[in-house]
């Protein structure tokens, strides 16, 4: 196996990839390649995962759904997985079968487990992990029973009572452990509850952190879109006037009071679009928004403010391509553009534009 190939023992059957060989040129950057020129940003291609949701169904099995059905593909030894995440699902499948946990069952809808999420906190190797469950009542001697392996870093309960593919619900239980996950990233100590979004490649991510600083304008008021618990706000305070983020999740706000504080930086609980007044400030705009693109009044809006820089954070190549028209058409360049392996094995890219104004 070279270092861009893969062998996994549940590919095809499993949807979690979709290629097996030269993984670091997905199918994707050839579409992409078409209309913009950039290099691909990749490390290794397995061990990388430190992030996983698995539906758990039929007495324990754990993995994902097969497509477009609830057949479950146990994947107990997926080659992405960090090694503290093998660890904690043989752990956790002993303990379901020991404790006589019930998996959860759609046709049915009984059962107790239905999810578990792994996030591994690298410095000490220990596990973050939640426990999706219908109900909580039952869980004491099974969280026990987990607890008294030694590989968590605390152990969460999310109740998700309704019968939907909605994968938490809004009630979270620290059952025991301590409440973030802290971890290092852009120079910066970052918390995270469950609850938050973060990378699950944390190694790429670094890279495209390192690649921001370098890019973004110094000595400027940055304004940051979609900020989560404030990574790359955080990574990039040093090199700025002042930084103002954003974001509408109420557990990451809570997770950036909880991380590395910065004299210049700002928080806000907000959607953007009830946030587009703080473009006026700004002179350099980050934003990482989800899968579906900018907002048509965000791009508007941005063009007509003094912003001087725009880095855009793309997880939707197709999204990218229709608002790099829409940037472009209203005037805006591209200065610099990379794309990043986050998902090895997948047919994606993350995109990272670096936008100015056109002469």
């Amino acid at each position: 196996m070279t270092h861009t190939d893969l062998s996994c023992q549940y590919f095809p059957v499993c949807p979690g990839c979709a290629l097996q060989k030269q993984v670091a040129s997905p199918p994707v950057a050839s579409r992409l390649r078409e209309t913009m020129r950039f290099n691909i940003v990749h490390d290794n291609v397995v061990g990388w995962r430190t992030r996983s949701k698995l539906a758990v169904r039929n007495q324990g099995q754990t993995g994902l759904f097969k497509r477009g059905s609830h057949h479950i593909i146990d994947i107990q030894h997926c080659p992405l997985h960090h090694e503290a995440i093998h660890q904690a699902i043989y752990w956790l499948k002993i303990k379901i079968q020991a404790c006589g946990i019930s998996s959860y069952d759609e046709s049915t809808r009984r059962g107790v487990l239905r999810y578990v999420q792994f996030v591994v906190e690298r410095r000490t190797g220990l596990v973050q992990l939640t426990l999706v469950v219908t109900e909580p009542q039952c869980l004491k001697n099974f969280i026990s029973a987990l607890w008294d392996q030694g590989v968590w870093h605390s152990i969460w309960v999310n109740i998700q009572p309704e019968p939907s593919n909605k994968i938490f619900g809004d009630r979270w239980i620290l059952a025991v452990g301590k409440e973030f996950v802290m971890e290092t990233l852009g120079g910066n100590v970052i918390a995270f509850h469950p609850a938050c979004f973060g990378q699950a490649n944390p190694f790429i991510f670094e890279k495209m952190l390192t690649s921001i600083r370098e890019h973004i304008l110094p000595e400027k008021k940055v304004l940051e879109y979609y900020a989560g618990v404030g990574v790359i706000g955080l990574s990039i305070a040093a090199k700025s006037k002042s930084v103002l983020m954003v974001e509408i999740n109420p557990f990451s706000k809570k997770g950036f009071e909880h991380s590395t504080p910065h004299s210049n930086t700002y928080y806000i609980e907000a959607d953007i679009n009830n946030a587009l007044h703080y473009l006026n400030e700004a002179n350099v705009v980050m934003a990482d928004p989800p899968r579906k693109g900018l907002p048509l009044n965000f791009i508007e809006a941005l063009t007509a403010s003094p912003v001087e820089q725009l880095i855009y954070m793309s997880c939707g190549p197709d999204s990218f391509q229709r608002d790099c028209a829409l940037l472009f058409e209203r005037g805006w360049q591209m200065a610099h553009l990379e794309g990043y392996l986050l998902f090895p094995g997948t047919d994606h890219l993350e995109m990272l534009g670096f936008f100015k104004r056109g002469k």
